[in-house]
């Protein structure tokens, strides 16, 4: 097992914390059908930088303004309870962002021999390395929905994410992660597309998606189920 300790854990912000002008997310029911899913986890292995530099620093500060342009990031899921039908819904706010949590630990004993194993195999100890070990999408009402750990080796850094899936999608969050590289590298990024949200809710179909809880999953629930007064 690896000694992984943890030398700092904080919430970093979008630059502009204020994001009450933003427009809330509403889920599809698509959606809903993630939110017992577990976050999904990626990471990168990076050479170790120069002390020198101040990359745990840089990286923060890269952060905030990538955060920024990707602002669904350092927003929350909000559970709404119906109780005139008995039904929940859910979507995602800006007021008051949380921001991203931002996880900076150390392994002194491990390297990266010890990572990239010659038969392929990975380590059980590899899972330390991550943020959001067994943290499911509905865990968002009360997590961030994006946190990052830096763990630092004797030879190469580690950089992990996980991320709820209510909020992005795979291309989306490497999106991101290639914008926040170039912030980090460059201080700014230029080229970076504007970030577009557009509701795929097929016509007909009225948000916000009321659902019920059966057998520890959500269902949408029907026009004609609903108890109107």
């Amino acid at each position: 097992m690896a000694d992984v300790k943890v030398i700092s854990s904080s919430i970093v912000q979008p630059t502009n914390i204020d994001q009450s002008g933003r427009a809330k997310i509403h889920l599809t029911p698509s959606d809903l059908h993630l939110l017992y899913l577990d976050y999904p986890q990626r990471g990168l292995l990076f050479p170790k930088p120069d002390p020198e530099t101040r990359f745990i620093s840089r990286l923060k500060t890269s952060l905030s303004t990538a955060l920024e342009i990707y602002y669904p990031f350092a927003g929350r899921l909000v559970k709404v309870n119906n109780l005139e039908d008995n039904t929940v819904s859910f979507y995602i706010d800006f007021d008051d962002a949380l921001g991203a949590r931002f996880v900076h630990a150390v392994a002194e004993s491990v390297s990266v021999r010890d990572l990239l194993q010659p038969d392929g195999s990975v380590p059980d100890f590899f899972r330390c390395f991550f943020p959001s070990n067994s943290v499911k999408n509905i865990d968002g009402v009360s997590k961030p929905l994006l946190a990052l750990q830096v763990t630092e080796f004797k030879d190469g850094v580690f950089i992990s994410f996980g991320y709820n899936h209510m909020v992005a999608d795979g291309v989306s969050v490497w999106n991101f992660f290639h914008t926040w590289s170039k912030i980090c590298s460059n201080g700014s990024c230029l080229d970076h597309k504007p970030l577009v949200l557009k509701g795929w809710f097929l016509d007909g179909i009225d948000y916000p998606i009321r659902t019920t809880r059966k057998q520890g999953r959500f269902r949408r629930t029907k026009p004609s189920e609903i108890r109107r007064k």
